[in-house]
């Protein structure tokens, strides 16, 4: 089997896993976070706009990435920021960090 239908089917299920996180759990997340670590419901739904207005300020710089590098370097580095993103929110316990860790998402 080519490799690439493997790569492909893998970050498929990433992108749902973080286009959930983006798209529709925070609500779900928002109250557990906010109890943790003690953000307020404001400073949760600023951590997700930046998530939001992230994916519109970098989908046009990964184009001209794919365009100058190609799909694989493109797909392997999104993935890696993708994963860094989640390593940084998971370990996050002030606004700074969620901000950090929702850049890179």
């Amino acid at each position: 089997m080519y490799y690439g239908f493997k790569l492909a089917a893998v970050l498929w299920v990433y992108y749902g896993l973080t286009l959930g996180m983006k798209a529709g759990a925070w609500g779900f997340f928002a109250p557990e976070i906010s109890r943790d670590v003690g953000l307020s419901a404001t400073e949760i739904g600023l951590v997700a706009g930046i998530v939001l207005a992230g994916t519109a300020v970098f989908t046009p710089i990964a184009g001209l990435f794919i365009s100058r590098s190609g799909c694989k370097k493109s797909m392997i580095l999104g993935l890696a920021l993708g994963a860094g993103g989640m390593l940084a929110t998971s370990m996050s316990t002030d606004l700074l960090g969620f901000s950090m860790g929702a850049v890179l998402l």
